[in-house]
């Protein structure tokens, strides 16, 4: 007798857990009111899919027929909100209606009932209230027993009949809070695998992507564009006289500086761009498909734009420029290396020519001939040349903004 309860019992929570997993890995579990219509009804569909895949699998224990088919439904409007459990109920409706006939109605109509009930029965609604998942859970017993008057199936002379069906009720508001709590769980660790993962790849005080992903997905674009024989750009982006800002009016303002130019930046860069910041004071972008010429563009349209921006900072009303160096893959860099190699040369350079303005490295090659280190070309010294290349090499550590560079660039 245990086991005819227990392996069938056994097998049903089984599917929803393999459920719920294969669901989050289609599409991580992030599912409440304010989700989007699309999301809402992708998760409808699943949840009535599994509605369907749960009632082939129910059973009989003492003359009752056990079944958790209008568990996902409850789940759909729990998270969901009416929208999502709305649709979710419709659906399982239909196919009571459907296959059953009016012989289903009780079913098709507690379905609706609770998949619009659960979605007011939600954390969001009842932020202050530590047992609102009983409120749905308990409508949902109450809705079972009706929908099994008007069906017939309720048998109230047979003492057997009701001790199973109590049992069938206790297990339909476990099952339920089971569910609940799994999905629950599984938004928690999503949340906190996304937060992880902006925090590995996103500089936390700009909201640009950080040194360490620049260099990876440089490698990935540069490899794109080898096998598609195409174009790519390397910009390098450093702001003039930052230590000035520093100095006269406090990190706190060079840091909010850094944000607002970080905008500045990132809108005035195509969509498909990847701007980062690459250490202190400056900042670097990756533009795919773009050559040599078209990279001056974009250089000079990011510093003219920094140029016109009024930066308003705690009653104050900054103005910056910045220097600007670029270099293309592969007219002229042939590898990562060289990428950052030579954009970080026609940076110095810019900054040598009184800054505010864009150098690429071509402009080097025709103005020195050909290029064969750093310091010399650029007419720096090594030291100059040296303690700037050696600068960047490791990425700005976290908190300290406007406070990483020391220079007086």
């Amino acid at each position: 007798m245990l086991r005819e309860f227990f392996t069938p019992l056994f097998v049903n929570i089984s599917i929803m857990i393999g459920f719920a997993y294969t669901l989050n890995r289609l599409k991580p579990f992030n599912l409440h009111p304010n989700s989007g219509q699309g999301v809402k009804f992708f998760y409808a569909l699943g949840f009535f899919l599994l509605s369907l895949l749960v009632y082939q699998f129910g059973f009989t224990y003492y003359q009752v027929t056990i079944d958790f088919h209008l568990v996902p439904v409850m789940v759909a409007g729990f998270f969901g909100g009416p929208f999502t459990g709305g649709i979710s109920g419709s659906l399982v409706g239909m196919y009571h209606l459907f296959f059953r006939g009016w012989g289903g109605a009780g079913h098709a109509l507690a379905a609706l009932v609770l998949g619009l009930g659960s979605g007011f029965c939600n954390p969001w609604t009842f932020r202050r209230h530590r047992f609102y998942v009983l409120v749905p859970a308990l409508g949902g017993a109450v809705l079972v027993t009706l929908a099994d008057l008007i069906e017939g199936t309720f048998r109230i002379n047979q003492p057997r009949f009701w001790g199973g069906y109590f049992i069938f009720l206790i297990l339909h508001v476990l099952v339920y809070i089971f569910m609940v709590g799994l999905l629950r769980d599984l938004m928690v660790l999503n949340e906190h695998y996304q937060r992880l993962e902006r925090e590995a790849t996103l500089d936390g005080m700009t909201g640009l992507f950080n040194f360490r992903y620049f260099n990876n997905t440089l490698r990935e674009f540069l490899e794109a564009a080898v096998r598609r024989a195409d174009k790519l750009t390397v910009a390098f982006i450093d702001i003039d006289h930052f230590k000035k800002i520093n100095d006269t009016y406090g990190h706190q303002v060079g840091d909010e500086v850094l944000r607002q130019l970080a905008e500045v930046i990132r809108h005035s860069l195509r969509p498909f761009d990847v701007a980062a910041r690459y250490g202190g004071e400056e900042f670097a972008a990756i533009l795919p498909g773009c050559n040599a010429e078209n990279a001056l563009k974009v250089g000079e349209r990011i510093r003219r734009n920094v140029e016109q921006k009024i930066f308003a900072v705690d009653g104050l009303q900054l103005r910056i420029t910045v220097s600007v160096g670029v270099t293309t893959f592969p007219d002229y860099a042939q590898n990562e290396e060289e990428l950052i190699r030579q954009s970080d040369m026609a940076l110095y350079r810019a900054k040598q020519m009184g800054r505010n303005r864009v150098v690429a490295y071509f402009q080097l090659l025709e103005e020195n001939g050909e290029v064969g280190g750093r310091a010399g070309d650029a007419g720096g010294s090594d030291s100059d040349a040296g303690g700037r290349e050696e600068g960047k090499q490791s990425p700005p550590s976290s908190g300290t903004g406007a406070a990483g560079s020391e220079s007086g660039s």
